[in-house]
Order: C-alpha cells, then structure tokens, then sequence
C-alpha cells in the first residue's frame, strides 16, 4: 500500500530486514508506488519526520529486495504469485487486499486490530499479529512459510461466503426486512 505509518510502512521494512536476516533470499513486494517527501521543517517539529528518515534508510539498504509494483488494474496475478500477505497496520481500517489475498488462497498476516481482525480467520485465512512486535510477525511468517501453503485454499470458500456480492445482498435485504422495510 502507500507510504504512510497507517499502513505499517516501517514494521513492514524492519520485518524484512529480519527475514533477510534469518533466510536471506526474501522479497518485499509492494503494490503501487512509495514517493517519499522532502525534508520538512514542520514534519521535524512534530516528530514525524524521524518516521519518514527510518524508512527512507531501511528501503535504500533493503532495496534490492523490495520491488513496487506501480499501479495495478488487479492486484489477483500478484498475490498469486506470493507467498503471503503482509498488512502491519498501525490503525485499523477495511483493508480490501486481506479479503484479496484470502479469495485467491495465499495466507494473510495483519495486525490484530478491529476491522482486520473480522477479514481474516485465525489459521485458516492467516494469523493475526500485534502491531508492535516484528518478531511476533517473523514466528508467523516462518510458520506459514513451514506449512504447506495450500492448507490455506479453504480460505477462499470462507471469504466468498462473508464477502462476496451475493453474501453482501443476502445481509442488505436481511436488514431490510429487520428494519421492517418490504420493498425497495
């Protein structure tokens, strides 16, 4: 996703610098692009501009094993062909490339925070980790990397079941007719 702290940009950088540590040939696939900001007064003011400097640091050290995808129209060739998905958010929000990466069966590891925690069953469609802790992701990412990924094809049937189309009109015309409404 984009180059924000929302998003996780910097555990995502301090979880591969771990990975390459321990494995060695690891990749960080980022879709779209990261456009990182001039230096700014202002950002050093209020402290944020340290966050920006961190990552700046971690993603030239690391950038032979980082690659931005640039915008995508799908994102379904991509996630096909990883191994996982990582989303380390720092805030919780809808986060559409878990359901993404859930539909097309790779395991999917997000930070344990409201909504994300409803998106993704624990050890079926992946693992929920703490926001906080890149060494929580490591033991989840080496575990999915030690299991057989295709344990995680079931996750596909759950998301289409909660997430699809079909599922979302089942849930509005059940609202309706809670809400006593019998004709739209």
């Amino acid at each position: 996703g984009g180059l924000s702290r929302e998003k996780g940009a910097l555990l995502a950088l301090q979880i591969l610098e771990k990975l390459l540590e321990r494995r060695g040939n690891v990749y960080l696939v980022i879709a779209g692009t990261w456009q990182m900001p001039k230096s700014s007064i202002v950002r050093r003011a209020l402290g944020a501009q340290n966050w920006y400097d961190d990552v700046a640091a971690l993603a030239y050290r690391y950038q032979k094993n980082i690659r931005f995808t640039g915008v995508l129209p799908s994102t379904h060739a991509i996630l096909q062909a990883s191994d996982c998905l990582l989303f380390p958010a720092q805030k919780g929000h809808f986060a559409r490339p878990v359901l993404e990466a859930g539909a097309v069966g790779i395991p999917v590891l997000a930070s344990r925070l409201p909504p994300l925690d409803e998106l993704l069953q624990e050890g079926l469609t992946g693992f929920l980790c703490s926001p906080a802790d890149a060494d929580e992701w490591i033991a989840r990412i080496e575990q999915v990397f030690s299991q057989d990924l295709r344990a995680f094809f079931p996750a596909r049937a759950w998301v289409l079941e909660r997430f699809s189309v079909p599922a979302y009109a089942r849930k509005a015309v059940f609202l309706y007719k809670d809400l006593g409404i019998h004709s739209i």
